[in-house]
């Protein structure tokens, strides 16, 4: 198939997509947008990073055919290196096993918009992470469309070379993409053993090896900094049942050492947004998984390490359940005094709030209509 010039008026009869997931956000998006694609007649193809449950959302959750492509590194040297083999087999798919597509689509994925830049595929970046300067500083320069949520400055995109008109702003966040709609499966809790009457939180660990965390001294894979409030949680309600997703081995460790048969560590992927639903509250120490808890209406807590996210400012402003407090300490005290009556600021349906937001795949939708 030859790929279409971007000057060209002519139509692809059938297109060929390239989504690439460097994380298990990605992979959702990814999935969510197959759904679409398969409606309309699109082939598409895609490609992942091995990276905490990525691989096992979607082999087990998902259930969804895709390439294993890298992994994560762990040090700016790791990271370079694993970056230029996974160039290499990124392109080796497409010159040996799926052809060329027509376009690619990432969260600012830096291996595929290389090879796509290389190879002259149009390239789709979407992102609502302005503060990760590193792959924005290597994805939006070379990007054919970029998108971003109206809560992410315009500014932070052009400053990186992307032009104003193949800008695209939507009012929404990432994650609206999969949770508007969502199906909640209520047996999800008893893969891990919770019964109906249990009560349970779920706890994310911080991102810190992420490249916009590596210069941080207080952040380390070995002691995540919310840990503080897994101990409060445990002496404050003993009986209180308490689901960790750990992002790296490192905290895997540590969760065990410090609690064992305490807490629950998923072994794989479950629905995570079925198990948010019936859930108490989540923390987390990044973003999305407080996005998506509060999207659906359960109480989370972000405890971040960095300033109040866009996305997060939009949905407190929209008044949905998303609490933020980067002070660990006063996170804890925050945790306990939610869990104490979380009905009190749980929303039991959200529909209302989320009828008028717009979904990024919605975006990416109708730029693959209008531009190819």
């Amino acid at each position: 198939m030859l790929i279409k010039k971007l000057y060209s008026v002519v139509k692809i009869s059938k297109l060929k997509i390239w989504m690439d997931s460097c994380t298990t956000k990605q992979s959702r998006i990814a999935c969510s947008l197959s759904t679409e694609f398969d409606k309309l007649g699109y082939d598409y193809y895609i490609t992942a990073r091995d990276i905490d449950y990525n691989y096992s959302y979607l082999k087990q959750v998902f259930k969804i055919d895709f390439y294993p492509v890298g992994r994560l590194g762990h040090t700016r040297e790791e990271k370079l290196l694993i970056y230029t083999e996974r160039v290499k087999e990124l392109t080796e798919i497409i010159l040996e096993k799926e052809g060329k597509p027509d376009v690619v689509t990432s969260l600012t994925s830096p291996g595929a918009a290389r090879v796509a830049f290389g190879l002259k595929i149009p390239i789709i970046t979407y992102s609502d992470t302005p503060h990760a300067f590193a792959v924005w500083r290597l994805t939006m320069p070379l990007t054919t469309y970029a998108l971003i949520p109206i809560s992410v400055p315009k500014e932070s995109a052009l400053k990186w070379g992307v032009k104003e008109e193949n800008l695209y702003i939507y009012d929404g966040v990432d994650e609206l993409a999969w949770t508007k709609n969502a199906k909640y499966d209520r047996d999800v809790p008893k893969e891990l053993n919770l019964t109906e009457d249990d009560h349970y939180c779920i706890f994310r660990p911080d991102e810190a090896v992420s490249s916009y965390f590596m210069d941080n001294p207080d952040l380390s894979p070995k002691l995540p900094v919310n840990a503080l409030i897994v101990k409060k949680v445990i002496e404050n309600y003993p009986d209180h049942k308490i689901v960790v997703f750990p992002r790296y081995k490192e905290q895997t460790k540590y969760f065990k050492d410090q609690w064992g048969s305490k807490i629950i560590i998923p072994k794989k992927a479950v629905d995570t947004i079925s198990l948010m639903k019936f859930a108490d509250l989540v923390v987390s120490g990044g973003g999305t998984m407080t996005r998506e808890s509060a999207l659906i209406g359960t109480p989370s807590v972000n405890c971040v390490q960095l300033d109040l996210l866009d996305p997060d400012r939009y949905l407190q402003n929209h008044g949905l359940p998303l609490f933020y407090e980067p002070n660990i300490e006063k996170a804890a005290d925050l945790t306990v005094k939610i869990l104490k009556n979380p009905d009190k600021y749980r929303i039991k349906d959200t529909s209302k709030i989320l009828e008028n937001m717009e979904s990024l795949n919605d975006v990416i939708l109708r730029i693959l209509e209008e531009k190819f």
